[in-house]
This record gives structure tokens, C-alpha cells and sequence, in this order.
């Protein structure tokens, strides 16, 4: 007749299955958190291009909160991306199980250089549902990479003037001292004559004040010599030598021997 005569109660221990999904709710907003303090925009799209992971990287590069984005697909948030075959190359061969790296490439929407990485999420079977996608800001690198590239041009700019400056000096002093060498010849020519020839008129203090101009006119010959050494040392290999400074002290004394 419809009349209730007994009640049945059925209890059932659920108290495994909640366990579980506190569990895996905990392990959820843990990864969540992970995703969200990094500072590289962060997503996770399944096997139909649909987004299943948005961190906040994202959301405050691209202006677009999670709930706006999940369960949406790539070519929906970004219209005209399928125009640009090195992303959506990486995509299907990470949704094909590859790990795929691409070094700097060069944001459509952002302009900024990004180096991306599509890292193929498998179940148990060895089956891709998933690819995690990190994108690395790399902006300041290669703007400081080109920075450097154009210094380097500078620089090997300016090498070049330098070697040709450093010819121009070298061509310069070779011929500058080819032609102070000349009157210093005289100088030393004359002197050993006037030695030679008026030996016998000459004082004591004569024949010394000859023999410093003939010391003077040497020192003047090696200081050419330096001068021509030092014009192309760029270009020669000098070894090291020991310098005996007991020689070196008694040409100043005999340089300066006036003054002192």
C-alpha cells in the first residue's frame, strides 16, 4: 500500500577516500605554490592544446587571471600562435614524449627573449597526457650579449687603427733616426779626426772634452737604437735578462759626472 514498514541504513567507511583526497589536495596547492613564487611563467596544457596549469608569472605578464585561462586552449589565448612554427614545432614534439630545449627565442606577444623548455608529463604506461611548459625570461642577457658584441667591433675597430697607427710610428721612427744618425756620424767622424790629427795641440782638458762628445755621440746611437726597439716591441719576442745595476749606476755617474 505504500506504507514506509522499516528503514534500511546502509554505512559505508568513506574515511580512506577522503584521506586520499585531502592528500592529494594538499599535494595540489603545494605544487600550486611552487608554480606560483616561481619567477618563470609557468603552464601546463594536456593533449588538446587545452590549459590545465597558469601560474601568477603568467597572469602578470599576460594580464589574465587563472580561472580565465584554464580549460581554454593555446590558440584561444593566443590567437595567430600556430603562424609561428618554432613553438608550435616544440609542442607537438613534447606531446610526442621529447623533452624539447629551445636557447633564446623571441616573444611574438611580449617582445621579450625568452629560453623555453616543454618538459612531456607521462602516466604510468609511459603515455604523454601532458606538457609542463617554463619560460625563462633572457632579455637582460642578450641585451647585454649584444652590448658586448658591439663593444668587441669597437674594440677590434680600434685594434686595427692601433696596428696601423703602431706601422705609421715604427716607418716613422726607422726613418727619423736614419737621418738623425747622419749628423751624429759627422759629429763622431770629426771628433776622431780632430783627436787624431790635433792630438799633440790639444790640452788635457781638450782631449777629454772630446772624448765626452765621442761618449755623448754613442749614448745618442743607443738611445736611437731603444727608440727604434721600443716602436716595435709589439711585434718581437724579448726575453728576460739579469741587469747588472752596478754597470747601470756607473753610466749615470759618467753621464752626470758635470753636474756632480
Amino acid at each position: 500500500t505504500g506504507k514506509v514498514t522499516h528503514l534500511l541504513s546502509v554505512l559505508q567507511n568513506v574515511t580512506e577516500e577522503v584521506e586520499l583526497r585531502e592528500e592529494l589536495k594538499r599535494r595540489t596547492n603545494f605544487a600550486e605554490t611552487i608554480l606560483d613564487v616561481s619567477t618563470n611563467r609557468i603552464t601546463v596544457f594536456d593533449r588538446n592544446y587545452r590549459f590545465v596549469a597558469w601560474n601568477k608569472r603568467c597572469e602578470e605578464i599576460h594580464g589574465k587571471t587563472r580561472d580565465k585561462v584554464i580549460g581554454r586552449t593555446i590558440f584561444e589565448m593566443f590567437p595567430g600562435v600556430e603562424n609561428y612554427p618554432v613553438f608550435m614545432n616544440a609542442q607537438e614534439q613534447s606531446l610526442k614524449g621529447e623533452y624539447v630545449h629551445l636557447p633564446v627565442v623571441q616573444d611574438g606577444y611580449t617582445g621579450a627573449h625568452l629560453e623555453l623548455f616543454y618538459v612531456p608529463l607521462k602516466d604510468e604506461f609511459g603515455e604523454t597526457y601532458a606538457v609542463l611548459n617554463i619560460m625563462h625570461d633572457v632579455s637582460n642577457y642578450v641585451k647585454n650579449t649584444e652590448a658586448l658584441d658591439a663593444l668587441n667591433k669597437k674594440l677590434e675597430a680600434k685594434n686595427v687603427e692601433l696596428e696601423q697607427k703602431s706601422e705609421e710610428i715604427t716607418s716613422f721612427a726607422f726613418v727619423a733616426s736614419h737621418d738623425m744618425k747622419e749628423p751624429l756620424r759627422k759629429i763622431h767622424t770629426f771628433s776622431d779626426w780632430l783627436l787624431e790629427m790635433e792630438h799633440d795641440r790639444l790640452s788635457e782638458q781638450g782631449k777629454n772634452m772630446v772624448a765626452k762628445i765621442n761618449a755623448s755621440v754613442k749614448r745618442m746611437e743607443h738611445l736611437i737604437d731603444d727608440i727604434l726597439v721600443l716602436t716595435k716591441i709589439h711585434s718581437d719576442i724579448h726575453k728576460q735578462e739579469d741587469v747588472d745595476l752596478n754597470v747601470i749606476a756607473k753610466s749615470v755617474t759618467d753621464e752626470m759626472s758635470d753636474q756632480i
